[in-house]
């Protein structure tokens, strides 16, 4: 549910709520069942010219499961056509943790790289000025 460094979360993928930019468009990165597995497991199972066979069995599987459910077929659920990672200034590349505000205030700031208090977290902005 929650986006970790410049990936999007899988939630907002699979329900479109994910709007891919220019750079993310250009690096293969839609709203497909194929950005998911790159969520997951990118830089081992995806690449512009290849996929590894687990990456095709998760979406043969998930074919399996829209035919089990009644729902449509859909195209993208491979990883092959896209970037193994997530550019700069894509779309999800977007502040969404609290880090040390070094400039001798008692306050953290918002970054972009991945630390241990989220700005969607309840309390972490707190946690972050108490513990820094």
């Amino acid at each position: 549910m929650t986006p970790h460094d410049t990936k999007p979360s899988m939630h907002n993928v699979m329900t479109g709520f994910f709007q891919p930019n220019d750079i993310d468009i250009n690096a293969g990165l839609t709203a497909t069942f194929g950005t998911t597995t790159n969520i997951v497991n990118g830089n081992v199972e995806c690449s512009q010219s290849t996929e590894t066979q687990q990456a095709t069995s998760r979406g043969e599987y998930y074919l399996k499961w829209l035919d089990f459910f009644g729902m449509p077929a859909e195209e993208g659920l491979g990883c092959a056509d896209q970037m193994n990672y997530f550019p700069y200034a894509g779309s999800s590349d977007v502040a969404g943790y609290w880090a040390e505000e070094w400039s001798g205030a008692t306050a953290c700031r918002p970054t972009t790289y991945w630390t241990q208090y989220e700005i969607s977290s309840p309390d972490d902005y707190k946690r972050c000025v108490c513990d820094t």
